[in-house]
């Protein structure tokens, strides 16, 4: 039999899985590869709006083992999840008992072991292999007791389809952004928000608190603009762009010299093309617009623990971790002589063609299978 006709069973949760799975699954379909794709949560709005076919998995009530045995994949390919459902992990469980090979691939550089591991801590869920990121990525995973053994360093997907979009991203293409999204001539600024709250906790008490939330961060940060509308002619528009997983998201209030509203088109790039500066905190769209040339901005107030956010360690934008400094910061972006980073050291340092060093990962684990299912006479 052909191994490249044997089926592939993948599935998303979250978000960030999607989008780097997004290009994967097309560069597979179009080697005629069979998939079977499961999706649940923010990642079924992610590959709804692709126009990708997908099967919606309820958020109880599944029996990976069952639809392992109905379907009988020769590969499972899975994101990773931090969502509280997280059937990407019981979808690992059930595959390694219905011996089918598994492939994980990462999309951040954050929570490894949470990803992978049981409410004890251990790495229960952990597949033959785990694409990530780059070598930094690599050997965070190392120092936390990942086996070297299946970590494999393919780059992240979602970032292959970012030199087309800087290519296209001439002065007119924003003028058109800007006029799309009824920016003038004022100042516009975009705030990338994330569920804080939800993933690490609000306050001291509880043990995974970062040290900040969604809401502080965007207190303080309409605050510094406000007191900066205030010095300068130039009104100031703050657009917010809710995660996928903040369904129900509320925008605040317009302060002073401020108009605040919601951002949901056109695509996000685009809306970061189109502002003065992009703000957040550890969002993944900080990367991406940085490695665009848009000017970034990551504020982590009292951050406890690493920053997670490469674009420090990469050179890109400014990284803030005291509220203090942040209305300076602004100021210089907004109003200064601040320039876009110089991208050129980050595009040397993160892997290129994720999308194919995935699919060929893939390709050699379904060979593997086949050799071994061939050599059983099967």
């Amino acid at each position: 039999m052909n191994p490249a006709r044997k089926p592939i069973l993948v599935i998303a949760g979250d978000a960030g899985g999607a989008a780097a799975l997004l290009p994967v699954i097309s560069a597979l379909a179009n080697r005629r590869h069979d998939l079977h794709v499961l999706a649940y949560g923010a990642a079924s709005q992610i590959w709804l709006k692709a126009g990708l076919a997908y099967r919606e998995l309820p958020a109880s009530n599944v029996d990976p083992g069952k639809i392992l045995r109905q379907l009988t994949p020769c590969l499972l390919l899975a994101g990773t999840s931090m969502n509280g459902i997280d059937w990407e992990k019981q979808f690992i469980s059930a595959a390694r008992r219905e011996a089918v090979p598994s492939l994980a691939l990462l999309d951040f550089w954050s929570n490894y072991r949470e990803r992978f591991s049981d409410d004890s801590g251990k790495l229960q869920y952990r597949p033959d292999h785990i694409a990530v990121m780059d070598e930094t990525a690599r050997a965070q995973m190392i120092a936390l007791g990942f086996g070297a053994d299946g970590l494999v360093v393919t780059g992240q997907p979602a970032f292959d389809c970012l030199a087309a979009v800087r290519r296209r991203a001439t002065v007119e293409f924003r003028n058109d952004l800007r006029s799309s999204l009824n920016l003038s001539h004022e100042k516009a600024v975009l705030f990338c928000s994330q569920p804080i709250t939800r993933l690490y906790g609000a306050n001291e008490a509880e043990p995974r608190f970062i040290g900040y939330t969604e809401d502080s961060v965007l207190r303080a940060l309409t605050t510094a603009l406000e007191s900066l509308a205030a010095k300068r002619p130039q009104s100031i528009t703050l657009l917010i762009r809710p995660h996928p997983q903040e369904t129900d998201y509320k925008a605040p209030l317009p302060r002073n010299g401020i108009e605040i509203r919601l951002a949901t088109q056109p695509d996000e790039l685009e809306i970061a093309l189109a502002v003065d500066v992009v703000v957040g905190m550890r969002s993944i769209l900080l990367l991406k617009a940085a490695l665009l040339g848009c000017k970034v901005l990551s504020f982590q107030p009292g951050l406890r623990g690493p920053d997670p956010l490469p674009n420090q360690r990469l050179g890109l934008g400014v990284s803030i971790y005291d509220a203090a400094a942040l209305e300076p910061a602004l100021e210089v972006l907004l109003f200064g002589s601040a320039t876009a980073p110089d991208v050129s050291r980050a595009w040397d340092t993160l892997p290129p063609h994720a999308t194919e060093r995935v699919v060929d990962l893939v390709e050699m684990m379904l060979e593997s299978k086949y050799e071994l299912s061939r050599q059983a006479g099967h």
